[in-house]
């Protein structure tokens, strides 16, 4: 048999074995499942950065995931459409998946958020929008799902190798010695372990503090001592405080204090 013989051969037998795998439904429900269990996870093929490009995350784009399923939605007998319409002066997205032999449709409806992002004016910011509203909702009514599950929408990022110390750092909540006018729980307890003799690089490592807001700090565990804590009274006794000795959190025989407890994770004030 010549090569192009063989080619042919092959050709006619591929498509026929092609033909053979379309599997017949009774309904979309049917078909669905049958498209679910043949369509695998999809990759992340597209990468995009935030943080002013501190971090960066992967996705499956809207033109990967429809050259994914194309082929499994026909083998399932299913095809869909995105159109957008507007109802009552508000935009949505519909997403009709049609089961083709017997004609019925399972839709959904996502209204559309009016957003500009910075650096795109009105139109691009809506294209953005669309495609992006386009790729979950189609994921979501057919139940695609990405290799380790697509998070780009709630912000979650990985760090870069070369900025995961930046990232961090930017993680940490702020110490700030008052909000609305009180002094913070946390400040307080910052001063106490500051005052019983812990280091102010313990609570640099957890919080980031202004560096006028690091001399307050320690400035007040100077002057602290081991009564309850009131912003007047402290700064009364620092005025005060000129020959007498500061309790730097030692005790009489001048060894550290046991039980001395760091400041507790928490969220930002």
């Amino acid at each position: 048999m010549t090569e192009k013989a063989k080619e042919a051969s092959t050709g006619k037998a591929g498509a026929k074995k092609a033909e053979a795998k379309t599997v017949k439904s009774a309904s979309v429900y049917a078909a669905l499942a049958v498209f679910q269990q043949d369509c695998p996870a999809i990759k992340k093929e597209s990468k995009a950065e935030a943080g002013d490009g501190k971090w960066s995350y992967k996705y499956g784009s809207l033109p990967h995931i429809i050259e994914e399923i194309k082929p499994h939605l026909k083998k399932a007998g299913l095809v869909f459409s995105q159109p957008i319409v507007t109802r009552e002066g508000v935009e949505y997205i519909l997403t009709n998946v049609v089961h083709v032999d017997s004609a019925e449709m399972i839709d959904s409806k996502i209204e559309l958020p009016k957003e500009e992002f910075k650096g795109m004016n009105v139109v691009q910011s809506k294209g953005a929008i669309i495609t992006y509203m386009r790729r979950y909702a189609l994921m979501s009514i057919l139940g695609l799902v990405t290799e380790d599950d697509d998070t780009d929408a709630q912000g979650e990022t990985k760090a870069k190798s070369k900025g995961s110390t930046a990232a961090k750092a930017d993680e940490k909540p702020w110490l700030n010695p008052e909000k609305a006018g009180k002094v913070t729980d946390t400040w307080q307890k910052a001063v106490k372990y500051l005052a019983d003799g812990g280091k102010v690089t313990e609570i640099k490592a957890k919080y980031r503090i202004s560096k006028a807001n690091e001399e307050r700090l320690l400035n007040e565990a100077m002057t602290y001592d081991d009564l309850p804590f009131d912003r007047q009274e402290a700064e009364a006794k620092q005025a005060g405080a000129d020959g007498e000795q500061m309790n730097m959190g030692f005790d009489e025989q001048g060894t550290q204090p046991s039980g001395r407890e760091f400041p507790p994770d928490h969220e930002p004030e």
